[in-house]
């Protein structure tokens, strides 16, 4: 995981600031995947001092005593640590010239926590950086947003998520690193579940219904599709099954190891239909009604079999 952040333009934007000597004081790295944003965050926490090796070492062990980690590993920011943040701000630090607060999962902080740290945000103590960690922007303060610098970890590649498989699972097969790739959606953790089964193989077997389904089931599917305890990765691996269903129509190799039947589509429908997948997930993203986007989303894919 650590070569895969490394590898990104975020990582290397902000040493190329740090080198420069010209990092903000106050940034927002947005990372999907939720599993893996904390340790994100301790990666880029390292960038920020530099990459100086006994530094790092402390910080991945979240034991550095100017690295300062919040909330514990699990839980919410509350307002509590929000006010200790603030009067721990103004405690100098004890190596240096600076002083760091990284805060996990800062999507999960409801307003009026977030709205404690906009002073300290916008005018921090002499040396005080901040680096907040989110899934997503969506629920995070626009006063918030305008206080920090951006940096954005967009889902990998194929090819890169395949790697980092390979890397960490060197005992599963490459045809099985492939295919849980493919329906990752480039979410490193998705792939690693997909790579195990349980409720993402649930995930890709309704992906697969809904990819071959007619009208009449389509209240069924979204209901089902509600219901999932994956649900977030479903629209990406239903996007996957029409990928695979475009590349099979192509005479290119197909991915997954079981593939849908084409069900009427055309090449064209079938690259509509992975358009309308990505619109959905963004209306998701922006609290959409699931249930109600996955059967308007069936519709729209309907439609678009017919249009050509």
């Amino acid at each position: 995981m650590k070569e895969l952040l490394e590898g990104t333009s975020a990582a290397r934007i902000l040493s190329g600031e740090v080198r420069r000597g010209r990092e903000n004081h106050a940034y927002l790295l947005v990372f999907e995947d939720g599993k893996y944003l904390r340790f994100a965050l301790r990666t880029f926490a390292a960038i920020l001092y530099g990459g100086d090796a006994r530094k790092t070492s402390l910080i991945e062990r979240e034991s550095f005593a100017d690295c300062k980690m919040y909330p514990r590993e699990g839980e919410k920011l509350s307002a509590e640590d929000a006010a200790d943040i603030v009067s721990e701000s103004v405690i100098r630090p004890l190596e240096g010239e600076k002083k760091l607060f990284v805060i996990d999962g800062f999507q999960t902080a409801n307003a009026a926590t977030q709205n404690k740290l906009l002073k300290v945000l916008e005018e921090p103590p002499q040396g005080v950086c901040f680096l907040l960690g989110a899934t997503g922007v969506h629920a995070i303060l626009p006063t918030v947003l305008s206080r920090v610098t951006r940096l954005e970890i967009p889902r990998f590649s194929q090819e890169q998520t395949e790697r980092f498989l390979a890397r960490k699972y060197p005992e599963s097969s490459p045809a099985q690193r492939r295919e849980s790739a493919a329906i990752s959606g480039g979410v490193p953790s998705a792939a690693e579940e997909f790579l195990g089964g349980g409720e993402y193989a649930e995930c890709l077997a309704l992906a697969l219904r809904a990819a071959e389904c007619e009208r009449g089931e389509f209240p069924e599917v979204a209901l089902k599709a509600a219901a999932l305890g994956a649900k977030e990765s479903f629209l990406a691996v239903w996007k996957a099954v029409y990928r695979d269903m475009l590349a099979r129509l192509l005479g290119q190799d197909a991915v997954l190891l079981r593939g849908a039947k084409r069900n009427g589509h055309t090449a064209a429908s079938l690259v509509a239909a992975i358009d309308l997948i990505s619109e959905a997930e963004n209306e998701v993203k922006l609290n959409a009604n699931y249930r109600q986007a996955v059967e308007i989303l069936l519709a729209r894919i309907e439609k678009e079999k017919t249009r050509w």
